[in-house]
């Protein structure tokens, strides 16, 4: 299994000759998760140094005769590292990088795996933008690698090995989810441990296994205080949880709490990922997520002249206000709409093209949209590309719900090209299957002329039952986890807006409780006598 992995990536080249910049220290740079990581690796490789001798690697045995050789280059290494990290200037020389990949290279099968780590770790927070691209980590990867195969690492170690492997971007996906069964021992790391293997996970876009995101959502709900007074950890966890599907026992009313009564300011970034949790797992906590939306938008109001939130952690934030289905001020309003058109230039890029197609989906779903920008973007077809290139599904049936929308509520004239359908398949639950049937039986009597499951707003993808009568249509959805809020009836985002689309489109509206189906006796009853009642009110 292995081999197959590191044979179907091969080898990365070096990039072409350039200066590299590095993270060299806090006081120079922002701080990271990732400075934050490489220190953690650091003081724990100063702390086994100080509990014990140097030890030559077991792999030099007969193969590296000269064993004092080989430390007295393995300790002259380590100070040139130590040279180049203590050194003030921001670039270093490409030569420098060379001259230290040689060295490291030539040294990485005649190490243990802890100087291996230790190495690539300095090795990183001297050269970021290269390390990847190395000989060094190239070759000290399949090794690091054999070692977790033959359980020949401890816990830390294995954390360390997924860090460095979730840094090669594009190929870290099949290597994490490689080691994914090897992290047996999740529940018994540091929390700074776990909230590295979350960081992970979610950089090489790989999903945990039930067992160990709930591992994580218990971190959530135990360490919330800690957690708000350190974000980077909060933001690590909020992520992996998302990417992999909150479970039903996620429970976030303490972390709630703690944001509420919190007087630590949230950082962007981290009110974008907690919302987004929100958001994901369908969890409706109204004052904690009311003050994290409170303390965005002036956050935003504040960013007004630097423009400096990335248009990736804005859009995350659209998203999942607009699915959380918030009803916001018009003052709030106003702040969104003017900060998108300041960045609008930002947005037509065509690198941000699928970022855009969904921030205006999600402006549009709190009712923020500006006519006159929507216009714009239509006439000088920046949404063309999307059908006519490969753009994600995602992006498609995004750009195909705007376009719904604009001719519904803005009853713009849309260029046909837009208007292009794509199919995609979705699974009614068994309560609208159940409802379907027993409207059926009405047709029979002639109250109704045909039945369909569907969802009359296309790509909206929340299948309800049409009910066609001689003078009007009804539509009839459940009330359930699918449509609501976690254990609730109260609608979310999305089912907000295929209400009020409904109502626009003159569809005479019906839910159904999802409780109607506990009672199986007399749930056919019920719900014909619902279906009748509703159309009897409507010939009045």
């Amino acid at each position: 299994m292995l081999k197959s992995i590191l044979s179907m990536h091969g080898k990365c080249k070096l990039i072409s000759r350039v200066i590299a910049f590095r993270n060299l220290s806090k006081t120079k740079y922002q701080e990271s998760f990732q400075y934050r990581i490489i220190d953690y690796f650091e003081s724990i490789w100063n702390a086994q140094k100080s509990n014990q001798q140097f030890e030559v690697s077991s792999q030099i045995k007969g193969k590296f005769c000269d064993a004092s050789a080989t430390i007295e280059k393995y300790e002259s290494l380590d100070k040139y590292l130590k040279q180049l990290l203590n050194t003030t200037d921001l670039n270093i020389n490409e030569n420098s990088i060379d001259y230290l990949d040689k060295q490291c290279s030539s040294l990485v099968h005649f190490l243990r795996h802890s100087e291996i780590l230790s190495l690539l770790n300095a090795f990183l927070k001297v050269a970021p933008y290269r390390f990847k691209m190395t000989d060094s980590y190239n070759k000290s990867m399949p090794i690091l690698l054999e070692a977790v195969e033959n359980e020949l690492l401890n816990n830390h170690q294995l954390v360390q090995v997924l860090f460095f492997l979730s840094l090669n971007k594009g190929k870290s996906a099949s290597y994490v989810s490689y080691l994914k069964p090897y992290l047996t021992n999740l529940k018994d790391l540091p929390l700074i441990e776990k909230c590295i293997v979350a960081q992970a996970f979610y950089k090489s876009s790989v999903k945990l296994e039930q067992n160990q995101s709930k591992i994580f959502e218990q971190v959530l709900e135990k360490n919330y205080n800690h957690l708000i007074a350190d974000q980077i950890l909060l933001v690590s966890l909020c992520k992996a949880i998302r990417i992999s599907g909150a479970s039903d026992e996620l429970n976030l009313k303490k972390l709630s709490q703690a944001i509420i009564h919190s007087k630590i300011p949230f950082t962007f970034t981290t009110i974008v990922h907690v919302l987004g949790l929100y958001a994901e797992a369908l969890i409706l906590e109204p004052k904690a997520i009311n003050r994290l939306v409170k303390d965005s938008i002036e956050i935003i109001k504040q960013d007004s002249t630097k423009c400096s939130i990335r248009l990736k952690d804005l859009d995350r934030f659209l998203w999942s206000i607009s699915h959380l289905g918030l009803t916001l001020t018009l003052n709030q309003k106003s702040i969104l709409q003017l900060y998108f058109e300041q960045r609008i230039n930002e947005y037509k890029i065509k690198v941000n093209l699928g970022i855009l197609v969904n921030s205006v989906l999600c402006l549009h779903m709190l009712q923020c949209w500006n006519k006159k920008v929507i216009k714009n973007l239509l006439e000088e077809n920046i949404f063309m590309p999307v059908f006519y290139e490969k753009y994600h599904w995602k992006i498609r049936s995004r750009l195909q719900l705007l376009i719904s929308l604009i001719i519904i509520e803005m009853k713009l004239v849309v260029p046909h090209n837009l208007k292009k359908q794509i199919k995609i398949s979705s699974n009614p639950s068994k309560y609208i299957n159940a409802v379907a049937e027993i409207a059926s039986s009405l047709v029979e009597q002639g109250m109704i002329r045909n039945v369909v499951i569907e969802c009359p707003i296309r790509t909206l993808q929340i299948p309800g039952v049409t009910l066609i009568t001689d003078k009007n249509i009804y539509h009839i959805d459940v009330l359930d986890n699918s449509t609501c809020f976690r254990n609730t009836n109260i609608p979310h985002g999305l089912m907000k807006l295929k209400i009020r689309l409904l109502s626009r489109l003159k569809y005479r509206q019906i839910a159904i409780s999802n409780r109607m189906f506990k009672d199986s006796e007399a749930l056919h009853t019920a719900i014909e006598l619902l279906i009748i009642n509703s159309i009897s009110e409507n010939k009045t």
